[in-house]
């Protein structure tokens, strides 16, 4: 048996995390998927497909593929005020659907209107480009674009952090281990714990992703720039980046 060399990633402060990588958190079949941390589990929906390249990935059609999280406890918002998330995904093509935006992750309170936040791929001519949308105070949105341009087919690595302790740059991004943009903004709750998180697709039910996930993380704090750098090196061999 070989033993597996180099950096692990991070733990400290990890509440929730699924790998399709990961025989514990997906077998390879079935419409279940695991947490390995965070002990909650979520349906796979319309057929999300398993791809065994890169260890693992769920695989979703852009038609009507999603999975879904009937709680936002994966994701406790109003709990904390400090959390970094962590996708890393792959999107195949542009579908060119209303609005052209394609979601990879949508957290939302029953209402809609408190605790939202998404991450989403926008194809609408100037203004295209990876972006995230959060409600700031009260029900007022707001929506930035992180990157103008992805390359399709190619697998990103992707993290973002929130710290509601500060009002500079207290949204930081990075792309493949890489600071790529910082924000500064008023950032609030979730009302409470009562909502669904969806992964693929937007909460409205439109705006499918067409591509890959193959794993999620969220902490419950801000991790540091050489702690970024760590989770991206600890997996970076096995998606080829």
């Amino acid at each position: 048996m070989s033993i597996k060399a180099g950096p692990r990633s991070i733990s400290n402060g990890l509440v929730f995390e699924i790998d399709a990588g990961n025989y514990r958190s997906y077998i390879g079949s079935g419409i279940t998927v695991n947490a390995l941390v965070g002990d909650i589990g979520g349906t796979l929906v319309n057929g999300v497909g398993f791809g065994i390249s890169n260890t693992g990935s769920f695989y979703f059609d852009g038609t009507n593929d999603h999975i879904l999280y009937n709680t936002l406890d994966i994701v406790k918002w109003q709990n904390w005020t400090q959390m970094t998330m962590e996708i890393i995904f792959k999107l195949d093509s542009y579908l060119g659907n209303s609005g052209n935006r394609q979601y990879l992750f949508d957290a939302r309170d029953n209402g809609g209107t408190n605790g939202a936040y998404a991450l989403f791929y926008d194809n609408f001519g100037a203004s295209s480009g990876l972006k995230l949308f959060h409600n700031s105070t009260g029900t007022n949105y707001e929506q930035f674009t992180i990157v103008s341009s992805i390359t399709l087919g190619s697998i990103n690595h992707y993290q973002v952090s929130f710290d509601k302790n500060t009002s500079s740059n207290n949204i930081q991004h990075y792309i493949n281990g890489v600071n790529v943009f910082n924000r500064s903004t008023t950032i609030n709750s979730a009302t409470s714990n009562s909502g669904r998180v969806w992964f693929g697709r937007y909460g409205g039910g439109n705006y499918l992703w067409n591509g890959n996930i193959y794993n999620f993380k969220f902490y419950n704090r801000i991790l540091t720039q050489q702690e970024i750098l760590q989770n991206y090196n600890a997996t970076k061999g096995r998606y080829g980046l």
